[in-house]
């Protein structure tokens, strides 16, 4: 036997290790400065903070207990609370739970597409996720290190189709674990209830023509017992938080700048986003689309795997096309379905570039600049390079600005504030970020604020909204890139009432003028 024979088994374990010590690199390496600390991450690591240390689970508002409200919703917030009270409050540790899940999801995923494809696909699916989603929202990696609830929605929906998948072929008493995943993602993020009804309702309905009576009955009860789960998830929140939070205000016209937004520009803006950053999971998607309509009437049922290759595609491809027709345009929203598609792109990259044989496409590619060696093999390798090029270094990019673009000036404001301001000084601002290190009281425009400046970007960019920062008389005020963008304090500013006191790169310090 040859050295070469020799060493090829222990080859995918090399190339693993390497994998393994780069994605641990990128996940944990400045995870408490890199990225930049965000609005949304705020006010969870906020609310979870105060029910660490303060045993409310809420908001402060003007030094006082106040009802939780633009927080991720509980099961994101749980981990982040455990975490702190393990390992101390900080922001590395309220990021932790987030990259932990992220990776388990990398792993679950690459199990699924082993089983549902190759070994070669699933090692291609980490390489479609890592190395080509260019957007930092949509990224896995850099989404996972922010405290969003992108990467545990996906951590849940894959923990349970990995049971799923255990559990049909012969350990029943499995099932219970997928309804419990499963519920738990239904509370996790509010978008995912439709999707993940789609990518049940659509095999059980195949099964049921086919009259596959076990794969109904097991799609039926995991259906009934996931949709129970998660109302038990409500009902487990509200008795742990009894007596220990506030009831949290509805939010009036979500549904019209977050759920179904109709708006043609916004249209026009987020089909130009969805193209330019989900390009590879659109052409997967519809690669696997057309996949299914061929296999259509020869897709076994009974077969798990299979079955879940038909339900992942309905999920993700649901998911992709409810952000094209209907989202409100924000990348973010991309993340959770270019995740989940990452094993049908994989599939397609395997099936068009010869089994990934980067020398035959870089070959084939070739050929297709020359008319006469024109044909659909070697335009499709030309198309392969021409789009995985881009998008490669990009990513590349990406991962290397997020060490040198590290900014520390959310802490340095905090500072200010803490240790230069008289103590009690009333501090205004709706970057969330700040409260997470202030000690001194603030204030900041109602929730449903929120909902009003979205209309104003989405809608009507002459809606009126009626909040005066005055009105709760403060003594400062900071405008960070939230502030700034949405132009919420730009009126008072204009008017004289604060002068710039600081700059602190993403902040201005503002400090009352008393007139």
């Amino acid at each position: 036997m040859n050295d070469a024979a020799l060493t090829k088994p222990y080859r995918g374990w090399f190339v693993g290790f390497f994998i393994g010590l780069f994605l641990l690199l990128v996940s944990f390496v400045n995870l408490g400065s890199v990225p930049s600390f965000w609005w949304d991450e705020g006010w969870t690591l906020l609310v979870a903070r105060n029910w660490v240390e303060r045993g409310f689970y809420g908001r402060l508002l003007e030094g006082q207990l106040a009802p939780p409200g633009l927080q991720a919703a509980f099961p994101v917030v749980a981990p982040i609370a455990l975490s702190f009270r393990m390992l101390g409050v900080g922001l590395w540790q309220g990021r932790l739970p987030g990259v932990l899940l992220t990776l388990a999801s990398l792993w679950m995923t690459y199990y699924l597409a082993r089983r549902l494809y190759s070994r070669p696909v699933a090692a291609g699916t980490l390489f479609v996720l890592i190395a080509m989603l260019v957007h930092p929202a949509i990224n896995p990696i850099y989404n996972g290190r922010m405290v969003l609830a992108d990467m545990p929605v996906v951590f849940y929906l894959l923990a349970g189709y990995v049971c799923f998948l255990i559990a049909f072929r012969k350990q029943v008493w499995i099932l219970p674990l997928t309804m419990l995943f499963w519920g738990i993602a239904l509370e996790t993020k509010i978008q995912t209830l439709p999707f993940w009804l789609v990518a049940i309702v659509i095999p059980l309905g195949m099964a049921a023509l086919r009259r596959r009576w076990r794969t109904v009955g097991i799609l039926s009860v995991t259906l009934a017992g996931s949709l129970v789960v998660s109302r038990l998830m409500v009902l487990f929140q509200d008795f742990i938080l009894k007596g220990h939070t506030l009831p949290q205000g509805s939010l009036l016209g979500s549904w019209a700048t977050m759920i179904a937004v109709m708006n043609f520009q916004v249209r026009l803006t987020t089909l130009g986003t969805g193209l330019l950053y989900g390009l590879p999971t659109l052409l997967g998607l519809a690669f696997a689309a057309w996949q299914f309509i061929k296999r259509y009437r020869q897709l076994n049922l009974d077969d798990p795997e299979q079955l879940i290759w038909v339900s992942m595609l309905w999920l993700a491809g649901s998911w992709f096309g409810w952000y094209m027709l209907l989202s409100n345009g924000g990348a973010r929203y991309l993340a959770t379905p270019c995740f989940l598609a990452g094993m049908f792109v994989s599939a397609m990259l395997y099936d068009l570039t010869g089994h990934f044989n980067l020398r035959e496409t870089w070959r084939r590619a070739r050929k297709a600049l020359h008319r006469s060696e024109m044909n659909s093999s070697s335009l499709a390798a030309l198309f392969i390079v021409v789009l995985g090029i881009p998008y490669v270094i990009s990513t590349l990019l990406l991962f290397n600005g997020m060490w040198l673009g590290q900014d520390r000036s959310v802490l340095e404001v905090s500072e200010y504030l803490n240790t230069q301001a008289r103590p009690g000084s009333l501090v205004e601002t709706y970057d969330a970020e700040l409260f997470f290190y202030l000690h001194q009281p603030y204030h900041f425009p109602p929730d449903q604020t929120h909902i009003e400046y979205l209309r104003r970007q989405l809608l009507d960019p002459n809606w009126p909204i009626a909040y005066s920062p005055l009105e709760a008389n403060p003594d400062y005020l900071v405008v960070g890139p939230i502030s700034q963008d949405w132009g919420v304090y730009d009126q008072v500013i204009a008017d004289g009432d604060f002068r710039l006191l600081k700059d602190y790169s993403r902040y201005k310090l503002y400090e009352r003028v008393r007139k």
